[in-house]
């Protein structure tokens, strides 16, 4: 600390979030307060069209208590259980692995408000325990930069909180040597795309013991899932898996709020690009992977691994960023001692711009709505555009050589 209690390095604008943490985190829980109110019936709509993202969880949820989950892995049986128990009216397909029902299996015996506040409240409480732990008196700006994605996260009640968790709780349990670190790795069954990166620097860095408890604790969780939903419930989930990748080929998935190559080519009506250009990111983010864990120290691999993570999957939105954040505050405190004031300027501008994108473009959408008396069709997103950028000034500053103390 310097003589005025401010990190010596840090910008103006650093030193004021730092200072202002606990307003920003009173912000974040009054947007879940928000939302509880709203599930209550005192609030009016406040999202367009009356529902988030968790109002299909509660859907499946219900299915589930109703002995019906088998019928939510199909997009017009779907449909049917969506009138049957919500308000709920997109026709949003059901892909998740099996053993993410066990998740949403008790909240269908509570009221959608206690089922949100239950889930939300714990899923962002542990994610925010991890990102403390990882991030130190830094704690604050990984959080900025992704703010988007995480207001998106809080509002929609998607699980991008569930599986930063996990990858947080692994990559902080790998850093102190422990083998149960391959507990929450395996646990990442329920979203199997985004542990890849996280999953390849266990492998770089040889810790056998955790991938092989990973291997154990995913088997654990599938066998689970089989005994509390049949056999049949995996036959579900794979002809649902077909249907997605069908979705996907044709371009039928929105893609404002998608962070990834294959969404901006299908934004920009190049769909033939779409799969190409994906799998042009998805290359060269597992060899930057391969680098960084061959030639840096463990906290460098686990954090970039993490900050890359949703760039794998062609699906990934902003809901999935909270697993970024969980990356960066591995790395934020190097970052800091090995960069410029204005080279962190930009990464800090590129994190909001990739992670708001969705949030942003939906703008012009709404005003063109109320303008025009319809609403446009997708809009244009550059997501991935900043994202990359981001992960390659990442890349290159964390092959620098350490020069000053770092900030934790």
């Amino acid at each position: 600390m310097g003589p005025d209690g401010m990190t010596p390095g840090l910008s103006f604008v650093e030193q004021r979030l730092i200072a202002r943490t606990k307003l920003i985190l009173a912000l974040m829980v009054m947007v879940i307060g928000a939302r509880i109110v709203y599930y209550t019936g005192y609030l009016p709509d406040l999202g367009g069209n009356g529902v988030s993202d968790f109002d299909l969880f509660y859907v499946v949820a219900k299915a589930i208590g109703g002995g019906e989950l088998a019928k939510a892995y199909s997009i017009q049986s779907l449909m049917d259980l969506m009138q049957k128990y919500s308000a709920f009216r997109e026709p949003i397909p059901w892909a998740y692995p099996p053993p993410f029902n066990l998740v949403l299996a008790p909240l269908g015996l509570m009221p959608i408000a206690a089922a949100y506040a239950l889930f939300l409240g714990c899923t962002f409480a542990a994610w925010l325990l991890v990102l403390k732990r990882l991030a130190g008196q830094a704690l604050i700006l990984p959080m900025v930069m992704t703010f988007p994605g995480v207001f998106v996260e809080l509002s929609a009640g998607q699980n991008g909180f569930l599986t930063a968790f996990l990858l947080g709780l692994a990559a902080l349990w790998m850093l102190e040597n422990r083998s149960r670190a391959g507990v929450p790795l395996g646990l990442m069954v329920i979203k199997p795309h985004l542990a890849v990166t996280l999953g390849l620097a266990a492998l770089l860095k040889r810790r056998w013991r955790v991938i092989a408890l990973a291997a154990v604790s995913a088997l654990l969780l599938c066998g689970l899932a089989t005994l509390a939903f049949g056999t049949e419930i995996w036959q579900a989930y794979r002809a649902a898996v077909k249907e997605n990748v069908g979705f996907l080929e044709k371009g039928y998935f929105p893609t404002a709020r998608m962070v990834t190559a294959y969404a901006v080519m299908q934004s920009l009506n190049l769909g033939a690009l779409a799969f190409p250009a994906q799998t042009l990111v998805t290359v060269l983010v597992l060899l930057a992977n391969l680098h960084i864990g061959l030639k840096k120290d463990l906290r460098s691999a686990l954090g970039f691994a993490l900050v890359t993570a949703p760039m794998i999957s062609p699906y990934a939105y902003d809901y999935d960023t909270p697993i970024v954040t969980i990356g960066l505050a591995l790395v934020i405190g190097r970052f800091i001692a090995r960069s410029g004031k204005g080279e962190r300027s930009l990464f800090y501008l590129l994190g909001i711009l990739m992670t708001g994108s969705g949030l942003f473009s939906h703008f012009p959408q709404v005003f063109a709505g109320y303008l025009l008396g319809e609403m446009p069709a997708n809009p244009i997103t550059f997501a991935a555009i900043f994202y990359v950028a981001l992960a390659a000034i990442l890349y290159r500053v964390l092959l620098r050589a350490e020069e000053t103390a770092e900030l934790g």
